[in-house]
């Protein structure tokens, strides 16, 4: 799982993150590609910003996180560490672009034309990721969007486009297995 956000050095250690209560994200385990109406009115009318730091280990709330993978026609894009899940925050920034779940939409088109370099390309969101039983998603929610670019778009330094039918052939890191097991199945962590 990878950031893609690259924090200015005047960004603050700790700082306010989407978040929300938990009570909504019991009944979700993995990543699900079903987007429940009760999450997202949660979202919406229950959401807060809170420090980062407050959310680690917290039994009543999570962080939002925003969470994108990027396909070409036939392909999806990871980079050499195994991940095709990249996140990042969602900031109290994200207010400059309206309100609820709209906003996180067009930080989604944003933070994905200037992760992939493009200047247009389309994002649905697919899906909740909600699990506890991996550390690196322990403390977080993430609103998992598809970026679907044109089939020229190069890669971004480091990453490289895969065909979706090799995927299984890469080895993954967990997030992006649980992920992409879902949006491509067969896919897991190779041996």
């Amino acid at each position: 799982m990878v950031d893609p956000a690259n924090a200015p050095d005047s960004a603050p250690a700790d700082p306010l993150v989407l978040a929300m209560p938990r009570r909504e994200l019991f009944a979700i385990n993995g990543f699900t590609l079903q987007v429940g109406l009760s999450v997202l009115e949660s979202l919406a009318e229950e959401s807060w910003f809170a420090l980062s730091s407050s959310l680690v280990g917290n039994l009543d709330a999570k962080e939002v996180r925003l969470g994108l993978v990027a396909t070409r026609e036939r392909e999806v894009l990871i980079d050499g560490a195994g991940s095709l899940l990249h996140t990042t925050p969602i900031l109290p920034e994200v207010g400059r672009l309206g309100a609820g779940i709209k906003a996180v939409r067009d930080l989604a088109l944003i933070a994905g034309s200037q992760f992939l370099g493009v200047p247009r390309l389309r994002v649905e969101l697919t899906g909740y990721c909600n699990d506890d039983s991996l550390p690196e998603l322990r403390n977080l929610f993430l609103l998992v969007y598809r970026c679907r670019v044109p089939d020229g778009c190069p890669p971004p330094v480091g990453m490289s486009w895969v065909p979706i039918a090799d995927l299984a052939k890469h080895p993954l890191d967990p997030a992006s297995a649980l992920v992409g097991g879902v949006l491509f199945p067969p896919v897991g962590v190779s041996s």
